[in-house]
């Protein structure tokens, strides 16, 4: 009954292999027996020479021979790389896993074949062989050829002696080189200009050299104090500071270098049509312009004589600026008031009308030039109240005043 089986088993694998169909698409191959498939497949459809090359198996099948113990081998290179199937139970129609390996591509160029095999064995220790099929089929795999460089460019020969520079290959791949070229015009980058050490650190410059060439460093100079300091400006004196890389704003704290003017006028008050003279001086001063009742520039240091407005006060500006436009204004004043040099008497004689019979005084008063009242006797003796006694009318020897009703 046990060989009758064997049998049936034998005569199935038989039939099954005069089915097989080899079918191969790119990097999958399926090997179909009766109701049984294998699908082997490549991680890739092509490989560099020496690259690795990976290949699964996996199987499918409807019918159950899981009463066998099989092993499906694929030989590649002359190595022989394994996948136990075990018993071929029926799945169903799924694929099911048998694993994977891997090797080596072959380090010439070519389409290579692989061949699978399939052994049946009763047992799992192999012990008993049932049915072997030393080859079922081959599928191909291909190898492209490894690009060996061979050519490169620009040609060193082309570049001036000295000189680096960056090479490609006929392959792509890059390479650094040095220049032979030592005949014609050839120039090596030398000189570079401008200098970094006049670039702050912190900034870029653009630099050429003496053959033409431009690039973009960064400075080397280096930030130094921060200048001018405060004191060393006019207090309150809002100016900039750099430290030979950054500019801040900052104000000055130094009074003593702030302009300074001293003007006076000598007399300071006068009389109408004199005049008086102006004086002044100055420091931390480059410029002074006058302004109020005078105009013009002036002098830093200088005098001027003036003739104030008569019976006014005056008011003589001079503003003066130094090297950075600090400004400062002084005023001198000069009052001209009327001086009396002269006096006029007022007596006029009393007016008799409507008033006769009576005596009348008119009072006398004396007004300098200045139109200001003054004592009679600025005005000499004559200048004193007239009285005199207005006439009577005819007939009439005497008045008496009579009061009224």
């Amino acid at each position: 009954m046990k060989n009758k089986k064997n049998i049936i088993i034998a005569a199935f694998f038989l039939f099954t292999l005069f089915l097989f169909q080899l079918r191969i698409a790119s990097a999958n191959t399926v090997l179909t027996v009766g109701a049984t498939s294998f699908d082997a497949t490549f991680n890739k459809a092509s490989y560099a020479a020496g690259e690795n090359i990976v290949l699964s198996l996996k199987y499918q099948s409807t019918v159950n021979a899981s009463s066998r113990y099989n092993i499906v081998a694929v030989t590649i290179n002359g190595n022989t790389y394994e996948y136990v199937a075990g018993g071929l139970s029926s799945t169903g129609g799924a694929w099911v896993s048998l694993g994977s390996h891997t090797f080596t591509a072959p380090s010439s160029a070519g389409t290579y074949n692989a061949r699978i095999s399939l052994d049946a064995y009763t047992n799992s220790s192999r012990s008993v062989s049932f049915r072997g099929y030393p080859f079922i089929g081959n599928f191909s795999y291909s190898v492209t050829a490894a690009c060996t460089p061979s050519i490169w460019t620009p040609l060193a020969s082309t570049v001036c002696a000295g000189s680096p520079f960056s090479q490609t290959s006929n392959c792509g791949t890059t390479q650094s080189a040095i220049g032979t070229k030592t005949d014609g015009v050839c120039c090596i980058d030398s000189t570079w200009t401008p200098d970094t050490s006049n670039v702050c650190s912190t900034q870029t410059v653009t630099q050429a050299s003496n053959c033409g060439t431009i690039r973009v460093v960064m400075g080397t100079k280096l930030a130094g104090t921060f200048l001018p300091i405060p004191s060393d400006k006019c207090l309150g004196e809002v100016y900039s500071q750099t430290d030979g890389c950054t500019s801040l704003g900052a104000t000055g704290t130094n009074p003593a270098l702030c302009p300074n003017i001293s003007i006076i006028a000598a007399p300071a008050a006068i009389a109408n049509g004199s005049s008086s003279i102006l004086s002044w001086t100055s420091s931390n001063t480059t410029t002074c312009t006058a302004s109020g009742d005078w105009s013009g520039a002036q002098a830093v240091n200088g005098s001027a004589s003036v003739n104030p407005t008569p019976n006014a006060t005056s008011s003589y500006n001079l503003t003066c600026l130094d090297t950075f436009n600090n400004s400062s204004t002084k005023t001198a004043n000069v009052t001209a008031t009327c001086a009396p040099s002269s006096y006029t008497c007022f007596n006029p004689t009393p007016s008799c009308t409507g008033k006769a019979g009576q005596t009348l005084t008119e009072a006398a008063s004396c007004v300098d030039n200045c139109s200001n009242s003054a004592p009679l006797s600025n005005c000499g003796p004559s200048c004193t109240a007239q009285t005199i006694t207005c006439p009577a009318p005819r007939g009439i020897t005497s008045w008496q005043e009579v009061a009224p009703n």
